[in-house]
């Protein structure tokens, strides 16, 4: 149908819908009013029942939906009429200003040469109007359009095209609605189209009440809704509380080719893989997910937002220590083989820009360090029930090795909660569910299963040692450092001042008499009392504490190099000394070299990485224990007993007050 503005087009497409209408029940014939003039011309008509769809220009997205389910919807027609022989209602696609559809949707004139070709035969037929037939009605459009309408037109030429007459330009302006319609090669006819003279909501009205009257069917869309913007999870799942790993429902997915929506699941028993550019929404997936599950298993979130929560479970990507615990944990369920048996609980990683964590890890032998890690807990994760969900600007962040072997890969759109993924080898669009926020008590009661992975505190209190003897805490596995029982003691505590020497040799020296009820503890106060030759007499076992060598009086110097030298195999004596690194190693003479032959001790601060070769300790590997280890405070340093390396250690402190190891 072609018409000039004014020529009556509007009046003429209303008046057939509703004749259409009042004929025929929604059971036999549907509408799809496609209006790009602002939605005014189809006005009431939208209320029909037989209305099963309305698109307007104000309908931003949804004319590329419809096309898509308009093509589904014939491929749905062949396969009803194919396999189950069904009568299936008429379905009118009627347009108002083609060329102002096709400007937007420059796409839905391909679309119209497929309806047109093959719909009729389906039941499915086209009315079209537009001011004049152009480029917008191509030569496949009109080849298969059996009734062409002229009303009034600018030109001959386009009375020509469409009636193949030029009697449409002779209409006049006071004659609205006069058209000329071409039914064949001859069939040429002159009329006067019809004009609804009464209140079209009226007869719309009557028509609806017709239709409850009789009962009719509502008919079936051809087409289903967008997915909302905002998808709340209740609203959708029965068992919003009952997370299943296998199939854990995060939104829904958008099938319009196929006439459908339907859950987007994830299989938590495999990684997932989340892309997209910065603020499209990756941190909100992560916490979509970790709300869901975070009940029934040990999530852990990795951010690199600076601003972790740890009583959610987030840690930072900066905080090493904490990245270094949690693949800990992870790497010992893996090296103890535990495989997914129901009586473990499931541990999640939520990483959030992995890609950054990963450039941000390869610049020192460290990080390298924790990457290899983590890149294992990707590789042999899933078979110990370990998950990891990751999140990155892109599919090519991750080496081929790890990305290989994630199945499960979504990419966020730019719209909030938008998700582009694979199914059945075909892109979907889907929504995500609207993430909210739980509250601080709830939060805290369900985080309680994760709560394993914690800081070492910088300050412990000798009353929290359990142990006897214990004098420490090992920063890896929390175990306290006891002090061997059956063993005479020799060790140097290295430090620079300020380190907490004095604070090491109280705590060691509590633990000694903790161990030896009958000892006696000397220092060197306690030299100018008694004699070298006394001390040997004594019929008790001795610690013998030396603290600060460096600022000894000659005569306390003296007196400790005549104890060497009259020192007696098997008496039950031990030593304990405090000595700044440069002096026991400038001091090659000096008798603070006899204790440091036992190589055992305890390096404190920078002495950790610096002196260990001091006691035979040639190559150290690194620890984000030992790393800034002078600003944890006081008190923390590496044990090297018998020339090896047990590992960083937090000694406790009397003076404290009773504190929290976590």
């Amino acid at each position: 149908m072609v018409g000039t503005t004014g020529s009556g087009k509007s009046e003429f497409l209303r008046t057939l819908i509703l004749a259409l209408a009042v004929r025929s029940s929604p059971s036999e014939l549907n509408f799809v009013l496609i209006d790009y003039k602002g939605g005014a011309a189809f006005d009431a008509c939208t209320h029909l029942p037989h209305v099963v769809g309305v698109i307007t220009d104000l309908d931003t997205g949804l004319a590329e939906r419809v096309l898509t389910s308009l093509e589904a919807e014939l491929r749905y027609r062949e396969r009803e009429l194919r396999d189950f022989d069904k009568t299936l209602p008429r379905l009118f696609v009627v347009v108002d200003e083609l060329a102002a559809l096709a400007v937007d949707v420059p796409e839905f004139i391909g679309s119209l040469v497929s309806i047109a070709q093959r719909g009729r035969s389906l039941g499915v037929h086209l009315i079209v109007a537009t001011q004049r037939p152009g480029a917008v009605l191509s030569a496949d459009v009109l080849a298969n359009a059996n009734i062409r309408v002229a009303l009034r037109v600018q030109s001959v030429h386009d009375s020509q095209e469409i009636v193949g007459s030029g009697v449409a330009a002779g209409f006049t302006r006071d004659v609205p609605g006069r058209a000329a319609m071409r039914l064949g090669p001859n069939d040429l006819f002159i009329f006067q189209t019809a004009m609804i003279a009464g209140n079209i909501a009226d007869i719309v009205e009557v028509i609806v009440e017709a239709s409850e009257l009789t009962k009719s069917e509502k008919p079936r869309r051809p087409w289903l809704d967008p997915l909302p913007a905002v998808l709340m999870r209740a609203n959708v799942c029965e068992n919003a509380d009952e997370p299943n790993f296998s199939e854990v429902h995060i939104g829904m997915l958008d099938d319009p080719s196929c006439q459908r929506q339907f859950n987007l699941i994830l299989d938590l028993n495999q990684h997932v893989m989340v892309t997209g550019g910065s603020r499209s929404g990756k941190s909100s997936c992560l916490k979509l997910i970790r709300g869901i599950i975070e009940t029934s298993a040990m999530v852990y979130t990795i951010v690199g937002t600076g601003n972790s929560d740890h009583s959610k479970n987030e840690i930072d990507l900066a905080d090493r220590e904490l990245v270094q615990r949690l693949l800990d944990l992870c790497l010992s369920r893996i090296v103890d083989g535990r495989s997914q048996q129901s009586s473990f609980t499931r541990i999640v990683l939520l990483i959030d820009d992995i890609d950054v964590w990963r450039n941000h890890f390869l610049e020192d032998r460290l990080g390298l360090s924790l990457w290899a890690m983590m890149q294992r807990v990707i590789i042999e994760g899933p078979a110990h029930g370990i998950t990891c969900v990751l999140t990155m600007a892109s599919g090519q962040s991750l080496p081929a090795i790890l990305s290989s072997r994630i199945r499960q890969k979504w990419q966020l759109d730019g719209h909030p909660g938008g998700v582009i993924g694979e199914y059945e080898g075909r892109l979907l669009r889907g929504q995500l569910f609207f993430h909210t926020e739980v509250e601080a008590s709830d939060q805290t009661s369900r985080s309680q299963k994760s709560s394993v992975v914690r800081h070492l505190g910088s300050r412990i209190a000798t009353a929290e040692l359990r142990q006897r003897g214990a004098w420490g805490v090992f920063a890896k596995d929390f175990e306290e450092v006891c002090l061997r029982p059956l063993a005479d003691l020799a060790m140097c505590v290295v430090g620079h001042v300020g380190s907490g020497r004095t604070t090491v040799l109280e705590s060691i020296m509590r633990a000694w008499q903790a161990q030896h009820a009958d000892g006696r503890v000397l220092s060197v106060s306690d030299f100018s009392e008694m004699t070298v030759e006394q001390v040997f007499e004594m019929s008790v076992t001795v610690l013998l504490v030396v603290d600060d060598v460096e600022s000894l009086s000659s005569l306390s110097d003296e007196w400790m190099q005549q104890f060497f030298m009259q020192q007696q195999p098997n008496k039950n004596m031990s030593l304990l000394i405090a000595v700044p690194p440069v002096f026991l190693r400038s001091r090659g003479e000096h008798w603070v070299q006899q204790v440091r032959r036992s190589r055992t001790g305890f390096l404190l601060g920078e002495c950790a990485e610096h002196d260990a070769d001091l006691f035979g300790v040639y190559s150290t590997s690194p620890s984000v224990y030992q790393q800034g280890i002078g600003q944890q405070g006081i008190g923390r340093g590496l044990l090297v007993q018998d020339g090896i390396s047990q590992g960083i250690v937090q000694a406790a402190s009397s003076a404290m007050p009773p504190l929290s190891i976590v």
